[in-house]
């Protein structure tokens, strides 16, 4: 995930962020409905066994993804794209969150 939008030209409907240590906010694909494949894979995740992973970075100048553990979603809200909130199982380090929370 990159944070920083400011780089991309794709819309303010998409907005991917960190609301505390333990939240996260990430806006789907325009393709992606809560009825989509895709959409039913994410929010079912924690029925089904799957197992989602978050890897983000600042911005698109930073090359390297940072690795912030397993997520479950928390609800959603919107169609194509859709908004959905995650719980951090491991809430992110204070380094973390300094260098990610403010995005």
């Amino acid at each position: 995930m990159t944070l920083s939008k400011a780089e991309m030209d794709i819309g303010k409907d998409y907005i991917d962020a960190f609301e505390s240590p333990t939240t996260f906010t990430w806006s789907s694909q325009a393709t992606t409905a809560p009825d989509s494949r895709r959409g039913r894979e994410v929010l079912d995740s924690l029925e089904t066994g799957m197992r989602l992973h978050l890897w983000a970075r600042a911005d698109k100048s930073t090359r390297e993804f940072e690795y912030c553990g397993l997520i479950a979603p928390i609800n959603h809200e919107g169609s194509r794209p859709m908004q959905v909130r995650f719980r951090l199982l491991t809430p992110l380090t204070p380094e973390a969150w300094a260098r990610f929370g403010s995005e």
